[in-house]
């Protein structure tokens, strides 16, 4: 695409973060119009952004290069997958909002590569910068140590196992095992009355692998109640890489270093230390920080997440659509095999996992004491006060 793209996005409800993208200065793409049910907050959205509204994919011009859909799919009750589909037989390339059913993406797929256009599934998360730079470091420290061990806890089980098939370049060979039961007595005695996470074990890409699947949600408002949306860490014998949140900080974490009975390495500053041999404290992993901040400073708030980091990574995703559809090439990880066992692992994960618990969470929860008040005051505190108020307490 020589001239700059025409995108059409689907719907309006995840589709609004859709269309924030396009008012970014770093946008260098055009917004075409927007296609949904016509509904009062549609029609707001189309004459704020000065596009045209369309209902029908019939109504649409010949001159669309690209469409995000951001409509339910088909497996969760919405019209997402046939809109995909209609689209694809205009010649559009789509971009899809996860998740999907793999019955649904093949025949997508298939569908795609029959018409020779491209068709990508979004999900969402793997852009963001912060999962950028956790996903860079666990691939090139995969070049030199083999990961151990995977440990997911999240409420998102789907963009959480992308991310982590990104990091490690796939998935096989994958296995997974039901979640362990639970006495009846000791989920009644829990305080919320269920057990907030599923447990599952197995294998991703043939290392040993833990995940913990949030498994309640707030029935009047189940898209944003998330105990965890992400934390994940991989980790081998030198040390693990942490994603706290999608939005960070990443951090890598020594691990304990080995002891050993030489005397350590002459002319590297050894400290004179009667625990510097065992220590390995003249070695290069005596001498590095026991943990190191991959990101700056805190996490952004969620404002900025919203009017920054999310369309970033919208605009990334859409990159990736423009780059595919000008080179005719598909990247690995929207390649048919990659996404369809993403897609397997997923309902399988669900599956397992079993229905959801409804809780109704408090109108508003604010943390106690305010975390970054309570950073200023350790800070800020003299070392030797808060020493002599903990051995008063």
């Amino acid at each position: 695409m020589k001239r700059q793209p025409r995108v059409l996005v689907c719907g309006t409800n995840y589709g609004r973060f859709y269309l924030s993208a396009f008012v970014q200065r770093s946008c260098d793409m055009e917004l075409a119009g927007i296609l949904a049910a016509g509904s009062a907050r549609s029609r707001t959205l189309a004459n704020e952004l000065g596009v045209p509204l369309y209902t029908e994919t019939g109504q649409l011009p010949a001159d669309i290069d690209m469409a995000c859909v951001a409509v339910k799919s088909t497996l969760l009750g919405g019209n997402g997958t046939r809109i995909a589909m209609e689209l694809l037989r205009r010649g559009i390339h789509v971009v899809q909002e996860h998740p999907l059913h793999p019955a649904d993406l093949r025949e997508c797929l298939q569908l795609s590569r029959r018409l020779g256009v491209q068709y990508h599934v979004n999900s969402h998360f793997a852009h963001i910068r912060a999962v950028q730079t956790f996903i860079d470091y666990v691939r090139q420290s995969g070049r030199h140590e083999r990961p151990l061990f995977i440990d997911i806890t999240t409420a998102l089980p789907y963009s959480a196992l992308d991310i982590v098939g990104q990091a490690l370049g796939g998935f096989e060979p994958f296995a997974l095992n039901g979640p362990p039961a639970w006495e009846p007595s000791a989920v009644a005695a829990l305080r919320i009355g269920c057990v907030p996470f599923k447990s599952i074990e197995g294998v991703l890409a043939g290392i040993p692998a833990y995940l913990r699947i949030q498994q309640y949600f707030d029935p009047d408002d189940a898209v944003h109640n998330y105990l965890v949306m992400h934390r994940i860490c991989i980790g081998s014998e030198s040390g693990n890489v942490s994603l706290l949140s999608p939005f960070g900080p990443v951090i890598w974490a020594q691990g304990y270093p080995r002891s050993s009975r030489q005397a350590p390495d002459s002319g590297e500053g050894a400290p004179d230390t009667i625990m510097s041999r065992h220590f390995h404290a003249g070695r290069r992993a005596g001498r590095q920080p026991t943990t190191v901040q991959f990101t700056p400073g805190d996490a952004p708030s969620y404002a900025d997440i919203f009017a920054t980091h999310w369309p970033e990574g919208i605009l990334a995703a859409l990159a990736v659509l423009r780059h595919a559809a000008d080179s005719g090439e598909t990247p690995v990880f929207q390649s048919e095999p990659y996404l369809l066992q993403l897609a397997g692992l997923w309902v399988d994960v669900m599956r397992q996992c079993g229905k959801a618990q409804h809780v109704r969470r408090k109108e508003e929860v604010h943390a106690e004491p305010d975390p970054v008040r309570y950073r200023e005051h350790r800070l800020s505190s003299d070392i030797g006060d808060r020493t002599r108020s903990l051995v008063c307490e």
